[in-house]
C-alpha cells in the first residue's frame, strides 16, 4: 500500500480516538451538573396529592360549566 494512505489513515484514526475521549470527557463532567439540575427541578415541581386531587376537581367543575 501507499505510505502516504497508511499515514492518512493513521492520522483520520487518530483525530476520531481523540475526538471520542473528548466527547466521553464532556459527558463525564456534564452528567453530575444535569443530575443536580434535575434534583433542583424536583425540588420546584413537588406536588402533594391534595393539591392535585384540588386541581383534577377544579378541572372537572370547569368542564361541567363549559366556556
Amino acid at each position: 500500500m501507499n505510505p502516504a494512505f497508511e499515514s492518512c489513515m493513521a492520522v483520520l484514526f487518530g483525530t476520531r480516538i481523540v475526538t471520542r475521549q473528548f466527547i466521553i470527557y464532556r459527558m463525564y463532567v456534564r452528567s453530575p451538573q444535569i443530575f443536580c439540575d434535575i434534583d433542583l427541578i424536583k425540588g420546584k415541581l413537588k406536588i402533594s396529592d391534595h393539591k392535585l386531587d384540588t386541581l383534577i376537581l377544579k378541572v372537572v367543575e370547569f368542564k361541567r360549566t363549559g366556556p
